[in-house]
């Protein structure tokens, strides 16, 4: 199978670039010296209008780690179903608690909310934060995660090539514990 090429974009006009260079997918965000952040509505809304590729959309308030408050998720759930409903092709998302484990309440309704647009979910690079990666991806799988980007625990992508898996729908995972 030929690997997918997915691009951040930080940008409508980026995303048009994408397309043309090739890019099977695209992650929009906003802030990507951040880590990316939630895009703009409009920006989306313009990337739909003229890119055919399917547009992940990040969803992420702060670049300030990945725990967050009950009324902080409240926020970021509104700010993602607006963008389920303007055309996003799904979410990138990923929340911890402050001992490294997921945040099941939050992680599984944002799941939920985007199959219930028959979108994707993409757990992004919170997971190489996690404490456990063997307890992380079980639970992604078994909560009906469709992707998980992830560096293998690394600062940098390919340096961590080693421990990374690629599968779509998710159905294995590594054996390296952190």
């Amino acid at each position: 199978m030929k690997p997918k090429i997915e691009i951040c974009c930080g940008s409508a006009q980026d995303c048009q670039a994408a397309q043309r260079g090739g890019a099977d997918r695209i992650e929009l965000n906003s802030a990507l010296a951040l880590g990316g952040l939630t895009p703009t509505l409009a920006n989306l809304i313009e990337a739909k209008k003229t890119v055919t590729l399917p547009i992940i959309t990040m969803v992420r308030s702060r670049g300030a780690g990945f725990c967050m408050t009950d009324a902080e998720f409240e926020i970021l759930f509104a700010d993602a179903e607006l963008l389920l409903k303007h055309g996003a092709d799904g979410l990138a998302f990923g929340a911890l608690n402050a001992d490294h484990t997921l945040n099941a309440a939050q992680t599984r309704a944002m799941i939920e909310l985007a199959h219930r647009y028959g979108r994707e979910f993409v757990f992004h690079r919170a997971f190489d934060c996690a404490a456990d990666f063997d307890t992380a991806i079980s639970q992604l799988i078994d909560w009906k995660a469709d992707r998980v980007l992830t560096s293998g625990g690394e600062g940098q992508e390919g340096h961590g090539i080693e421990t990374t898996v690629s599968c779509t729908p998710l159905q294995r995972a590594t054996n390296k514990k952190r």
